[in-house]
């Protein structure tokens, strides 16, 4: 997830003490703090298209065409394997306010 956001330098690659190291250093670095603070909130607030990673809707698009998949198999009475899915053009281009807007979640409170 951190090289989606563009926060590579927050990756432990060498186990939990390096974790440790890095929380320690945003800590006492006020401009590294605020520049990781910052892109993590520019990412998750990007819209029009939306950031990869915040994108549950092209996420599902995506999820719903690997069950499909996996189901076609089973129907076909094939072995489970592994599932390779392909992003559709139109999942690419990423999820926009309009999309949102015109099919709200199903179910719920209305909140």
């Amino acid at each position: 997830a951190n090289l989606v956001l563009g926060l590579s330098h927050l990756n432990a690659n060498d186990g939990p003490k390096q974790y440790e190291e890095i929380a320690i250093e945003i800590a006492n670095n006020k401009s590294l703090y605020q520049d990781t603070r910052t892109k993590l909130i520019d990412s998750c607030l990007q819209r029009n298209p939306m950031h990869p990673y915040w994108d549950v809707a092209r996420y599902v698009k995506n999820f719903e065409q690997g069950l499909q998949k996996a189901w076609d198999r089973f129907l076909r009475g094939y072995k489970p394997d592994h599932i390779y899915i392909e992003e559709t053009p139109e999942a690419g281009v990423g999820t926009f306010d309009e999309e949102i807007l015109t099919h709200p979640p199903e179910g719920g409170n209305g909140h």
